[in-house]
């Protein structure tokens, strides 16, 4: 990560680097074109610039925000002097940690309800905005989901993101699902699909399984709700219950129903990301009462940033 005094305000930003051999630079191409055809959202973290061909001018091989060029350029000179062009580098503003570091920090003590519904909060904004956009992240995990400075819950890595073709939903996978990210996050039916070898998937249920995951994932301490998925066949006669003293266990029954109609096994008997979300903001009292939520679940985030780094000293 470097500091870009380039930027208006001066940001810190980090260069994700794409080493030859690897898939990375297929699934980088993939994130950048998809990035850049999305409209801002302060959810879903934005690609401020692209080198693919460091040999050539930069002008020709990179998209630029401002400032990106002056980051980048110095890497681009290194590279040319050393021989190595083959690699994709990638600008994006710098983010604290990732959610799954935070739920490792709070296992002696779980998120407080509160600060749960927060996130809640933000992750159905993150995922509505997807689907409005028509984007299926594919690979939303606790790695994944990352915080801001400021404690703003942010999603990245969307190499593995799919655009459904159809508008009812239809899509003809354009990679397995074990590449398209970790299988416990890809919906019954996509993996079902292609297990059986179909050339096409509905994979309009994939926005509300890979929310509903996250939601318990945030509200349990990291756990999957179905500790046997995908690898057995009766996965989903195991679901995980809320533990004794977790924030799952201390919201309401309707909460946590909200979040398990996410997760039925069949596309067609799970709930849709936006009547999710309204019932619960309605639950919560509101947009002002839900702004709040958020507010308060920023500022939690932040101070366990501030621990965790003070205990790393």
């Amino acid at each position: 990560a470097v500091a870009s005094p380039f930027m208006s305000p001066p940001i810190e930003v980090a260069v994700k680097v794409s080493m030859p051999g690897s898939s990375r630079p297929e699934r980088l191409d993939r994130e950048v074109a998809l990035l850049s055809s999305l409209p801002r959202h302060p959810n879903v973290c934005p690609m401020l610039g692209v080198l693919t061909q460091p040999g050539r001018a930069m002008g020709e091989s990179m998209r630029l925000a401002a400032g990106a060029q002056a980051v980048l350029e110095p890497v681009r000179r290194k590279l040319i002097e050393i021989g190595d062009t083959s690699v994709s580098l990638a600008v994006m503003p710098r983010l604290a940690c990732d959610v799954k570091a935070l739920l490792a920090a709070t296992a002696a003590r779980p998120l407080p309800v509160r600060v749960v519904r927060g996130l809640w909060a933000q992750l159905m904004d993150a995922v509505s905005f997807l689907q409005v956009q028509n984007v299926a992240h594919c690979d939303l995990h606790p790695g994944n989901v990352m915080l801001a400075r400021d404690g703003t819950l942010t999603l990245i890595d969307f190499g593995s993101a799919e655009r459904p073709q159809l508008s009812d939903g239809t899509l003809i996978l354009a990679q397995p699902p074990w590449k398209c990210g970790k299988q416990e996050h890809v919906c019954p039916e996509a993996l079902e699909a292609f297990f059986s070898r179909s050339a096409e998937v509905r994979l309009g249920g994939q926005w509300s399984w890979e929310l509903g995951v996250m939601m318990h994932m945030v509200a349990s301490g990291g756990r999957h709700p179905f500790p046997r998925y995908p690898r057995s066949s009766d996965w989903a006669t195991h679901r995980l219950e809320a533990a004794a003293g977790s924030a799952l266990s201390q919201m309401s029954e309707s909460e946590r129903g909200a979040m398990w109609s996410l997760l039925a096994g069949s596309a067609s008997k799970r709930a849709s990301v936006s009547g999710v979300r309204a019932a619960l903001m309605r639950e919560w009292g509101g947009d002002e009462a839900c702004s709040a939520l958020v507010a308060e679940a920023k500022a939690a985030c932040r101070a366990a940033m501030v621990s965790q780094e003070a205990a790393a000293r």
